[in-house]
This record gives structure tokens, sequence and C-alpha cells, in this order.
């Protein structure tokens, strides 16, 4: 059982990179005309003690798409509602807000994210394979 986690983290370690730099390269040029426009109407969408921040994250901080992301991305979510002290239903609201925001293109984005989330996932188990189960 193991040796097949391990197989399939290594796996999802070369596709998931993949298919997230061609989803953000993808949504980027799509929705160029956009950007401005997209950054302005997720960040407004943001919960009330996290709006600068998640302006700053996608303006300053990494290329937009990915860091309009940051709600979907399961190992923010710990730090958005116990760090940032933002309640579960304001984080639900967002995500249902940048669905809305991104429309048509929201597939090819939660792929994306979706990608991020399961490539993390698998370093961690790789991480923790390598950690409690090498027979050196």
């Amino acid at each position: 059982m193991i040796s097949i986690l391990y197989k399939t983290a290594a796996i999802l370690l070369l596709i998931c990179p993949l298919v997230f730099i061609l989803g953000n390269v993808y949504l980027s040029v799509k929705l160029k005309s956009k950007k401005i426009e997209l950054i302005k109407s997720i960040s407004n969408a943001a919960p009330k003690q996290f709006k600068d921040r998640a302006s700053l994250v996608m303006t300053e901080q990494m290329p937009w798409v990915a860091g309009s992301a940051i709600v979907f991305i399961w190992f923010s979510y710990p730090i958005l509602r116990f760090i940032w002290g933002i309640k579960k239903d304001e984080i639900t609201q967002w995500k249902v807000d940048i669905k809305n925001i991104f429309g048509k293109f929201f597939l090819i984005y939660f792929i994306t994210i979706t990608c991020v989330n399961l490539g993390m996932a698998s370093i961690l188990l790789i991480i923790v394979d390598e950690s409690l189960f090498s027979h050196n």
C-alpha cells in the first residue's frame, strides 16, 4: 500500500507542476485584458481584514492568478481561519465570489489549484515516507 501511495505521489509531482504552470500561463494570457478588474473584484470580495493583503498577494507577491487562489489552497485555510481570524462562512463566501468572478474560466482555475494542493500533499507524503519508512 505504501509503495502505491509513494508511486502515486511521485507521478503527481511530475504532472502537477506542469499543469499548474500551463494553467496559470493560459489564464494569464486569456484574461490579460481583464487583469486589473479581476484583481480588484477578487480583493474586494475578500473578508474585510484580508482585503489589503489579498490585493498585495496578487499584485506584488506572485503571478496574479496563483495569488488569487490563496483561499483555495489547503494549507492556507488554517492560516486564514486562525491567524487572520476569518470566519468559515466568510471564506466560503469568498470562494463563491471568486468562482463567479472567473465565470467560464473557473474550471481551468480550479484544476490548476487542485494540482497545487495535490502537489503539496505529494511532497508531504514523500517526506513522511522517507523519514518514517526508510530502511538504510
